[in-house]
C-alpha cells in the first residue's frame, strides 16, 4: 500500500507511541489492518468550515441482527437532507438515498447474500463507505440499471409513488405536476403516464423541457406562473412542490373533488 495521510483516531496506534491524529498509512501493516476494521470514511457535519461538511473517519458501523453491512458505490442529494446539513449539530451524517453491494449479509438471514447489488435507505448516515441498512429498506438492483441511476431512487421514487396513490385512479384524468425537472416529477411522469393519466409537467426553464417529454409528459408549460396551464385544467390531481404564487394558481386549477399534493419549501 503506498503511503497517505488520514486523519483519525487509532487506539493501537496511540498504545505504540503514534499520534492517535494522524497516522501514516503503509507505516505498519499492523495497524492499517486494525485501523481499516474499525474505521469507515463518512461525510459529517463541521460548523467550523466553510460548507459546514467534511470527510472524516468515523466508527465502523455495527449492524444488528436485522442489517445488512452495505459498501457505497452511489449516493443521491435530496432537499431536505442538504438542508438540515446547514443548521444541524457538529457529528450529524446525512445521508437518506444509496447503492452499492451487500458486504456483510444480516445474521438473521433476511437479507440477500454477499455480493448482491442493492438499492438502499436511511434516516442518516448513507454519505459512508459502509452503512448498516435494516433488511426491510433494502431492495436488489436489476442487472440492466445502475448504481447511480438506483441511488436516485428511494426518496424521491417512493415520494412520486405516494402521492400518485393518494390521487386514487389516473386513467384517462388530467394530473399537473410542478417542479417537473426535478427528481420527485421526473418519477411523478414517469408513473402518471403509465396509469394513463394526461400529464401536464410545468418548468420554468425552457432549456428543461426535453427532460421532461422525455420522461413522458404529454404537455409542457413553461413560465413563472401557471397561466398556461390552465387551458388543460381544471386538473383531478396536481402534484405542487414550488410554493408562493404557483401553489396559489395550482389551488385555483383543481377539478371538483380533485386531489392536491405539496411539498413546497
Amino acid at each position: 500500500m503506498d503511503k497517505f495521510t488520514r486523519v483519525g483516531f487509532h487506539p493501537l496506534a496511540e498504545a505504540q507511541g503514534l499520534s492517535p491524529s494522524r497516522y501514516v498509512f503503509g507505516s505498519n501493516p499492523q495497524i492499517d489492518q486494525e485501523f481499516l476494521m474499525t474505521k469507515i470514511r463518512a461525510v459529517v457535519v463541521d460548523p467550523s468550515v466553510t460548507g459546514r461538511l467534511v470527510l472524516r473517519d468515523v466508527d465502523a458501523p455495527k449492524p444488528d441482527p436485522n442489517e445488512a453491512l452495505v459498501r457505497v458505490s452511489a449516493i443521491s442529494l435530496n432537499r431536505g437532507e442538504v438542508r438540515r446539513s446547514t443548521a444541524a449539530d457538529a457529528g450529524w451524517r446525512p445521508g437518506w438515498d444509496l447503492a452499492g453491494t451487500i458486504e456483510t449479509p444480516s445474521a438473521d438471514g433476511s437479507s440477500p447474500p454477499q455480493g448482491t447489488r442493492v438499492v438502499g435507505l436511511l434516516r442518516s448516515g448513507a454519505w459512508a463507505e459502509v452503512v448498516s441498512v435494516p433488511t426491510h429498506s433494502l431492495a436488489e438492483i436489476p442487472s440492466s440499471v445502475s448504481f447511480a441511476q438506483a441511488a436516485t431512487l428511494p426518496v424521491a421514487g417512493l415520494t412520486a409513488y405516494h402521492a400518485l396513490l393518494k390521487g386514487g385512479s389516473v386513467l384517462g384524468r388530467s394530473v399537473l405536476i410542478t417542479a417537473a425537472s426535478g427528481g420527485v416529477g421526473n418519477f411523478a411522469i414517469q408513473l402518471a403516464r403509465l396509469s394513463g393519466a394526461r400529464t401536464i409537467a410545468h418548468i420554468r426553464r425552457a432549456e428543461h423541457e426535453a427532460l421532461v417529454k422525455e420522461a413522458g409528459a404529454q404537455i409542457v408549460v413553461v413560465g413563472e406562473d401557471l397561466s398556461a396551464a390552465s387551458e388543460y385544467g381544471p386538473y383531478h390531481l396536481i402534484l405542487e412542490s414550488v410554493g408562493g404564487k404557483i401553489l396559489g394558481d395550482a389551488l385555483g386549477l383543481l377539478a371538483q373533488d380533485g386531489v392536491w399534493l405539496g411539498s413546497a419549501s
